[in-house]
């Protein structure tokens, strides 16, 4: 099981999980982070399409939690953003 620094992974069962990243607050009902695939941005679903790929796909995750992050993504990026570089880079 892989681990990155700041992010919470809880499992929901049936192949399902929630992500969070902590010491951040929500400015609406979702505290989920925005997950950013390739450069696709996946604000509702993104742990959706995580749970679907698999682990060898994954070449790099960043979890990002800073305020400058909110300049490049703007309110999307309040509860954090997880970026993931896939090996083929077709997500």
């Amino acid at each position: 099981m892989a681990r990155a620094p700041g992010l919470d992974v809880r499992p929901l069962g049936i192949g399902q999980f929630s992500m969070l990243v902590r010491g951040r607050s929500s400015l609406s009902d979702n505290r989920e982070p925005l997950v950013v695939i390739d450069g696709m941005p996946f604000t509702q679903n993104g742990a959706e399409v995580l749970a679907g790929m698999a682990p060898r796909d994954f070449k790099r995750v960043e979890v990002l939690r800073d305020a400058s992050v909110t300049g490049v993504y703007g309110s999307r990026a309040a509860n954090g953003v997880v970026v993931v570089t896939t090996r083929h880079g077709d997500y």
